[in-house]
């Protein structure tokens, strides 16, 4: 199989092969196929078309937005494996925001590195209550950092939407009550979408930067692989190179 890049981009759909960045991409599949299935959750079978995906992206976009996250700004993902975890990644390219994903393994002193060296001014979670009592603890140390955003419900009542935490400063938010709209943005190839982590075998982990390009080129390179039929099993952590 001839694996060029012209040669790649010759098999693609027009208005894939013309997308430049992560939120054009998912635009374009929708614009091709709206309702096909694109994931399926296999813990609970729940499946999502790329229309539903998008849609639930730009929610979550807007939410981010109307925190004051605009382009550029990072934003941590402390989630485990779930849908919202790829609506939290195609929201942050709405936005142009960078995402920082982290591993939901973390303890204080691995997310602490991780804002050490990646500075997220705000963090997505799920209902794992130790995962804002970690953030809880480092708050204090950065001043940036402002506000923890759930997903899904299953906070404790401690930690109640838009109030801080008692004594770090933390503003703690569910995603049901944030509403606003998506930014007009330009956002180029070049730009950062994600700070991601080496494994830190023999150290503490190393950031890497990467760009929208970079994950368009690793998507189309993949795509002719697979018969237009095929389902990809996906059983690597969000959070990791090979699932991003």
């Amino acid at each position: 199989m001839d694996r060029t890049y012209d040669s790649v981009q010759a098999t693609l759909a027009p208005a894939v092969r013309d997308a430049s960045t992560m939120d054009e991409a998912l635009v374009a599949a929708r614009s091709l196929r709206p309702d096909t299935p694109c994931l399926t959750f296999a813990e609970t079978g729940d499946r999502y078309t790329v229309a539903e995906i998008d849609d639930w992206a730009g929610r979550v976009a807007g939410g981010l937005a109307s925190l004051g996250i605009k382009k550029g700004d990072r934003v941590a993902l402390y989630l485990p494996n779930s849908p919202a975890f790829v609506a939290a990644i195609y929201a942050c390219a709405k936005l142009g925001a960078v995402q920082v994903p982290i591993n939901p393994e973390y303890q204080e002193r691995e997310v602490r590195h991780v804002f050490e060296t990646a500075g997220p001014v705000a963090c997505l979670v799920g209902p794992d209550t130790e995962h804002v009592d970690n953030l809880a603890a480092i708050k204090p140390d950065f001043e940036t950092f402002q506000d923890c955003v759930v997903v899904e419900d299953g906070i404790s009542a401690s930690a109640s939407p838009t109030q801080p935490l008692t004594g770090c400063g933390l503003a703690v938010h569910r995603f049901a009550d944030l509403n606003g709209s998506i930014p007009e943005v330009t956002v180029d190839p070049d730009d950062p979408f994600t700070i991601i982590y080496t494994s830190g075998t023999t150290g503490l982990p190393k950031p890497a930067l990467l760009a929208h390009a970079s994950y368009l080129l690793s998507g189309k390179s993949f795509l002719p692989a697979l018969p237009k039929a095929d389902i990809n099993y996906n059983p690597f952590p969000l959070f990791h190179g090979n699932n991003q």
